[in-house]
């Protein structure tokens, strides 16, 4: 089934950042939070997957939001 991946967060940087999926077929279903970050991290703008035949990787941009230091995180199997 396809999925839509997504983050949510508070009104601040590093505010209870998830990041999120939720059926295509179905909208209006209760998303499921797939991470949570630490408080003061953040994601970015980008979110990408790597999809093989044995699991499906999610990469995204990942920063400390005082420093405004980063780099490329990924989700290992984020279709379990």
């Amino acid at each position: 089934e396809e999925q839509v991946y997504f983050v949510r967060s508070g009104h601040a940087c590093g505010d209870g950042v998830r990041i999120m999926r939720l059926p295509l077929g179905d909208l209006g279903s209760t998303a499921q939070s797939i991470a949570t970050l630490p408080a003061g991290i953040d994601v970015g703008y980008q979110l990408s997957l790597d999809v093989r035949p044995e699991r499906l990787d999610l990469w995204f941009s990942r920063y400390r939001c005082g420093p405004d230091q980063g780099d490329i995180y990924r989700l290992r199997d984020v279709r379990t």
